[in-house]
């Protein structure tokens, strides 16, 4: 759970020395400003997560995303000399 909490957040961002975040996530101490809320706040989404996973429905959700991000598809490249009414 450290690491994925350590990865997760450093990915948006957020960071904080190794110990601290190991000490965040075993809760031996208190969030210290707003990045440690940030860790503090995902340490206790993955402990719901884990702790009611059983009773959680999953359930399928559209993702939109803007144009040219890395995630949406780009359209086919179109061959040189051919057109759509001659495919």
């Amino acid at each position: 759970m450290i690491q994925s909490t350590e990865s997760s957040n450093r990915i948006e961002g957020v960071v904080a020395p190794p110990q601290r975040i190991r000490d965040l996530v075993a809760k031996r101490t208190q969030p210290a400003n707003c990045s440690e809320q940030e860790i503090a706040g995902y340490r206790d989404v993955l402990n719901t997560i884990h702790t009611n996973f059983a009773d959680m429905p999953l359930v399928e959700q559209e993702q939109r995303q803007e144009p040219g991000h890395p995630s949406v598809p780009r359209p086919a490249a179109k061959s040189a000399g051919t057109s759509r009414s001659e495919a």
